[in-house]
């Protein structure tokens, strides 16, 4: 048997080899930038503490290269770089977004001009488009890290740091206001960039100078994201407080004062219909707590358009501030010591939601008071119908999956058929994600509200004043528990959790009273 000849005609090899020389002689003809001639990268790591996971560290990298969408390290030495976990959420590393070169001469194609960073933190962030993740677990995570290991721990106005993003596909060009300019300046003066900003950009290089690349063992995010997260601990509380000073002296409020005595202030955050989670009987909702509290003064705000510093001023000046579970809570760290949040979750039993106020709270450790009140009825949860009907997944279920989705205010845990998202998600998560978190309003029943925030009064703030005038009488039964104007129990659609300082309670999600 005769084997087929690889052997390529002679003018084919004649070509690749005057193409070859043709493209080095062109390489050659165009020289280095002066700037990074010769350039040799280097790197160290800080020690790894007790208990710590090994891609839980901090390392320090000189005379890195930033080159069409690229990180690159130059030096014999980069197979030895330990795995740096760079993104706490899905496990990311550093050698993910890195490539090495032995030598700079090695680097084609050539750029043609250098731009220098002196100072740059590099790190992953995949939500970087939602203000609760920016700005209560990316920033300050990232605040931990350049204290600990850089001395960076005060506000700086005049900051030369550059906060480089290796997520692939981010533009940082399409962001919120009040996140990408008002918050990440209280860690650097410059605007967030991206790697991906440079793909096919051959011409330019970015020369950095000096880098900082880890999470290391502290996270400020929900446990449940802080993965591994049996190897995360959250970050000290003296560093916390000086991110609560940073945020205070960037913004410009008032980071450490003390709730006003008198006259309390209810603060009441809505989102805009247009959004979702929208309170659709706010204007019950308010007329029953100024009802309830004359003496009190009592606010509305919807936070969409507002700069990071009005919503610091609405915040600081609260007593007590009632949200429906999202983003907003990120606002928390503007609330005075020793004042009061009542946390309203749409749905029972999601845990994920209870959980990531409460680590919040402990984390600030500005002794706030925190309490959830679930709605539990699928009558308190109003889908958004113009949203839904036009769903093409909605659209595949038959009439029992949508009257259960309906009636039942839950999703379907088995269909009769498998009905496909995509690859990788299952129908009962879009259902609860796009559906139930995403395309509903919400209907709170004051019936639930007022005990709560008459307990809140009656067991933390015993010193406030309405007037002179007492309380008004919290309504027979358990809290959370009142009758109707007809007389009957108007509690089966609310639960409320004790009130508790969270930041002196173990791990746990206080307890849900059932009526």
């Amino acid at each position: 048997m005769h084997r087929k000849s690889s052997a390529r005609p002679l003018s084919v090899i004649l070509l690749s080899c005057l193409f070859a020389v043709c493209h080095t002689a062109r390489s050659l003809g165009h020289p280095l930038p002066a700037e990074i001639q010769g350039l040799q990268s280097s790197y160290h790591c800080a020690p790894l503490e007790a208990e710590q996971h090994p891609e839980h560290r901090v390392c320090f990298f000189k005379n890195l290269l930033l080159f069409n969408g690229t990180l690159v390290y130059l030096g014999p030495d980069a197979r030895s770089i330990p795995s740096i976990n760079t993104e706490y959420w899905l496990g990311g590393t550093l050698q993910q977004w890195m490539t090495n070169y032995t030598s700079i001469e090695l680097l084609e194609p050539r750029p043609e001009r250098v731009v220098t960073v002196n100072k740059a933190a590099l790190t992953d962030w995949i939500f970087y488009h939602n203000y609760f993740h920016v700005f209560a677990e990316y920033l300050p995570s990232l605040h931990n890290v350049l204290c600990k290991h850089w001395g960076d721990c005060t506000f700086n106005p005049n900051s030369d740091l550059d906060i480089i993003l290796l997520t692939p596909g981010i533009d940082v060009n399409h962001s919120r206001d009040a996140v990408h300019t008002d918050a990440a300046a209280c860690v650097t003066s410059k605007p967030i960039s991206a790697t991906s900003a440079t793909i096919n950009n051959t011409h330019t290089a970015v020369l950095i100078k000096e880098a900082i690349a880890g999470w290391g063992p502290e996270c400020r995010a929900d446990h449940w994201h802080c993965l591994p997260w049996k190897y995360r601990r959250p970050p000290q509380p003296e560093i916390m407080d000086l991110w609560r000073q940073r945020v205070g002296d960037c913004i410009g409020f008032d980071w450490d004062r003390t709730v006003q005595a008198s006259p309390p202030t209810i603060i009441v955050i809505d989102r805009e219909w247009n959004a979702s989670r929208h309170i659709v009987n706010i204007n019950h909702v308010m007329s029953t707590l100024e009802h309830h509290y004359p003496q009190a003064n009592v606010e509305l705000h919807y936070l969409e358009h507002l700069s990071l510093k009005q919503q610091a001023v609405i915040y600081n000046k609260a007593s007590i501030v009632m949200w429906v579970h999202g983003a907003s809570m990120a606002n928390l760290i503007f609330l005075p010591r020793q004042a009061a949040a009542l946390h309203i979750v749409p749905r029972p039993h999601i845990q994920e939601n209870l959980d990531w106020p409460e680590e919040l709270v402990r984390d600030l450790s500005n002794d706030i008071k925190l309490v959830h009140l679930n709605n539990t009825g699928p009558d308190l949860l109003p889908l958004k119908t113009s949203r839904l009907f036009f769903d093409k997944i909605y659209q595949k279920l038959d009439k029992r999956e949508k009257l259960a989705i309906w009636e039942e205010g839950k999703c379907v845990e088995e269909l009769k058929r498998p009905i496909v998202v995509n690859e990788t998600e299952t129908f009962h998560h879009y259902c609860e994600e796009f559906w139930f978190k995403t395309s509903v309003d919400i209907v709170l029943n004051m019936t639930a509200v007022i005990p709560a925030i008459d307990d809140l009064f009656e067991n933390y703030f015993p010193s406030l004043q309405l007037g002179g005038q007492p309380l008004p009488v919290r309504a027979s039964g358990h809290r959370g528990t009142s009758k109707s104007a007809h007389g009957q129990d108007d509690s089966y659609n609310t639960q409320v959790s004790h009130p508790h300082v969270l930041h002196q309670r173990k791990r746990g999600f206080g307890t849900q009273l059932e009526p």
